[in-house]
């Protein structure tokens, strides 16, 4: 609340000082051969037509500071500051937006310093023809290691400042909650997991805004809880590994990580309360984790590494894999390899699909399955009808994870570590139909230093293409009311629901190892 006041006074001031300066531009101007120096950095990039100002601080040295902001039609836009903060009127930035899709905003600074006026070089940036879905829903955290304080799952309205917390862990008697997924980018059919000492570690489903929490520890399948999911498009499946991880530190080299001795994938049921899997996605031999379904369901793509020991965590490494399945049959094909670890010299992991079906976005880094802990995570993309895959040109030399597609396909979100190389913040790329990355620019703040001070981390970040209904109580009463529990997910056998080409005894069959990898 003291956060929330503060930036309304400044907001309040500069408001007043715009006002009583009037809104002519400086004359007799020096002109600077080079554009200011600005933060956060948006310049040279693309936005969406629909996204909030892109209010920033001029890193100048100056006395008082004038921003010039034009397209090639609608309304320029004049902001005045004496501190160099600007904050661009969004009722105005929302009609200049509208005005140039597709067109460029030139972004003029002036700056008054040793008794003049100085002009700088324009910067520019293009406004995409395609809108970004229109939320943004991330969990909200302090960047500790291995406790559980006080944090919250958050939504963000893309075209505004507007922001709600949709659940606080307090409410849930202060365990963990992570990894919500929506159905198709909506709202009412949801997803997400609790880790708690009072209510258990339960899979919770959100359909039309009832809450379920579902115990998939006891469907015959694993002691572990359910963790990082993925909805069948149909609404009726739900993709989830199981992982049996634990945070570690070391003092060589990358001083965090988080060991996975053991996780498999499932898949649920949903209106029958059943668990299913298949040895292609759940080999004893093998750690798989990651699902992500195409967006024609036919598919299930996911990370696959052999199991080795705790000792020699840096050599474990995920290939990246891809398996058909029928839904109306529940026949599953036989596991490929689409990018060998080995080959690629890197762990490949967090694959999600682009909704047309053409790329698969993923991070490599260089060993382990948790990108967000690794300096060296990295995002790439695969054309999934060449089978080539190369690195995004908008990495940086810090983290880059959670990386995701916008309902449109057209944008792509990440979270990356590249400000100060210690905290999570959530950054947008456009991704264009030759598949090239753009020049990313961070979420956009009310108050343009927000992130020199924030001591939160942004995490596990998705889009979605409305504002959730569900009440923050309403989702802790579901959680903590006895009577909304499923009974446990019936029990399944393994061999029951093998590669439909897969032979029983078939030694020639390899779920994912040789055979596969021996394509590729």
């Amino acid at each position: 609340m003291m956060r929330r006041a503060t930036r309304y006074c400044l907001h309040i001031t500069t408001f007043i000082w715009i006002i009583g300066c009037g809104s002519g531009l400086p004359t007799d101007a020096r002109q600077i051969a080079q554009p200011p120096q600005i933060s956060p950095d948006y310049t040279g990039t693309v936005i969406p037509p629909n996204i909030a100002p892109l209010n920033f601080a001029i890193e100048e040295k100056g006395d008082d500071f004038v921003a010039h902001i034009t397209g090639y039609a609608g309304d320029a836009i004049v902001v005045r500051s004496r501190t160099g903060d600007i904050r661009i009127p969004e009722d105005d930035w929302k009609t200049l937006l509208a005005h140039n899709k597709g067109k460029i905003l030139s972004f003029v600074v002036y700056v008054f310093k040793q008794h003049r006026w100085h002009r700088f070089k324009a910067i520019q940036n293009r406004v995409a023809e395609e809108s970004i879905d229109s939320h943004l829903v991330y969990r909200w955290m302090r960047s500790l290691h291995h406790f559980h304080e006080r944090f919250y799952i958050v939504e963000r309205s893309l075209d505004s400042f507007h922001e709600k917390t949709v659940l606080d862990n307090k409410s849930i008697g202060g365990g963990c909650m992570n990894c919500h997924t929506f159905l198709n980018g909506h709202t009412d059919t949801m997803t997400y997991q609790i880790r708690s000492s009072e209510f258990g570690l339960p899979m919770v489903l959100v359909q039309e805004n009832t809450v379920t929490p579902v115990n998939t520890r006891t469907a015959g399948f694993s002691t572990s809880p359910a963790a990082f999911t993925s909805w069948h498009p149909s609404g009726e499946l739900i993709a989830f590994s199981v992982n049996k991880v634990s945070p570690f530190e070391h003092t060589v080299g990358q001083t965090r990580g988080e060991w996975d001795d053991n996780s498999d994938l499932a898949v649920y049921h949903v209106a029958e309360n059943r668990v299913t899997s298949n040895l292609g996605i759940s080999d004893p031999s093998r750690r798989e984790s990651w699902p992500a379904w195409s967006a024609d369901g036919k598919r299930l793509y996911f990370s696959s590494a052999p199991k080795l020991p705790r000792t020699e965590f840096r050599k474990v490494r995920y290939d990246l894999m891809q398996i058909s399945f029928d839904s109306e049959s529940e026949e599953w094909g036989s596991p490929q390899v689409l990018i060998s670890s080995d080959e690629a010299e890197m762990s490949l992991v967090e694959p999600r699909v682009s909704p047309d079906g053409k790329w698969v976005v993923f991070c490599g880094c260089e060993y382990g399955h948790m990108a967000c802990f690794l300096k060296s995570s990295d995002l790439y993309v695969l054309n999934t009808d060449t089978g080539k895959h190369h690195e995004l040109n908008i990495n940086s030399r810090f983290s880059e994870s959670w990386p995701s597609w916008s309902s449109n396909g057209r944008w792509i979100m990440f979270v990356s570590k590249r400000r100060d190389g210690l905290m999570s913040h959530v950054y947008f790329s456009y991704f264009d139909k030759n598949g090239q990355a753009h020049k990313p620019f961070i979420l956009p703040q009310e108050d343009p230093r927000y992130y020199d001070s924030c001591a939160k981390t942004y995490n596990r970040p998705e889009l979605a293409v409305e504002p959730i209904q569900i009440t923050g109580s309403d989702l802790a009463k579901g959680i903590c009311n006895p009577e909304t529990k499923r009974e446990p997910p019936k029990a399944f056998d393994r061999a029951v629901t093998k590669p439909s080409n897969a032979a029983s005894g078939n030694e020639s069959w390899r779920p994912v190892a040789e055979k596969s990898r021996g394509a590729h």
